[in-house]
């Protein structure tokens, strides 16, 4: 299997790794099992909602073991990615959870939350603004601008995004909001999505079908069609700033 499996750290109490990734961090809980080489030992699975390869976060919690030392060179921070309009939303849960983290900054073009877990582990979430691919899974995120909702630009975008992901051999859509975003659960139960709420969040889930030939020549005809409507949109906005600059410029009789 190309890439990472999954990712093993060293926790100190069982109890507080299993609240902090479970109820703050919202991970779900992938399985329970033992260090086999020290059967004394749990091993807890933390992952996304289906357990997918390469999401998945293991923890050896030993009771009383001594904080580590990052090493010159050594990887020494998991990240998570989340949808980028959801970094707010994390900035204000961890102020209200108490969870040690630092400013927002910039790393490779992305916006970072760099944050710790109750052992001082280092951690962050990148958020990404695109279509996030995992395996025959995607996960979208649709904001739209307070002056323009209401005219159903919402339901457009998600069902482009749905589209677009089927062609890409995509069987699966995902979306996580707030659960009191009521205008958001209304668009994803307008394209059909299964809505899952759990202490004040909503996952919502879409079952997608196969791409066919006319799936694919659909969505390249939709798109032809809104770069020709933008083109014409933007040069009529153009003649309309030359007429109003010249209107500007004539003197008053």
């Amino acid at each position: 299997m190309p890439g990472i499996h999954h990712v093993t750290a060293i926790a100190s109490d069982p109890l507080k790794n299993f609240d902090f990734y479970m109820r703050d961090l919202g991970l779900r809980f992938v399985k329970k099992t033992v260090n086999f080489d020290d059967p004394s030992t749990y091993h807890f699975y933390y992952g996304d909602e289906i357990g997918s390869p390469g999401t998945i976060l293991t923890f050896f919690p030993w009771a009383g073991a001594p904080a580590g030392r990052r090493g010159v060179g050594e990887t020494h921070q998991a990240a998570f990615r989340v949808p980028l309009r959801s970094l707010r939303y994390w900035t204000q849960r961890f102020i209200e959870k108490g969870i040690p983290h630092e400013a927002l900054e910039k790393r490779f073009g992305e916006s970072v939350l760099p944050f710790t877990d109750p052992d001082g582990m280092a951690l962050a979430l990148v958020g990404v603004a695109h279509v996030a691919f995992t395996g025959d899974l995607a996960e979208i995120g649709v904001s739209v601008l307070p002056g323009h909702r209401g005219s159903g630009i919402g339901s457009a975008l998600l069902a482009r995004a749905a589209d677009h992901v089927r062609n890409r051999f995509v069987t699966r859509l995902f979306m996580h909001c707030l659960a009191e975003n009521a205008t958001m659960l209304h668009i994803a139960r307008k394209l059909g999505m299964k809505i899952c709420v759990n202490t004040g969040e909503a996952d919502a889930f879409l079952k997608l079908s196969p791409a066919d030939p006319a799936s694919v020549a659909g969505e390249f005809v939709d798109q032809r069609l809104a770069l020709f409507d933008y083109a014409l949109k933007a040069q009529a906005m153009q003649f309309k700033r030359i007429a109003d600059d010249q209107g500007a410029r004539e003197p008053e009789r």
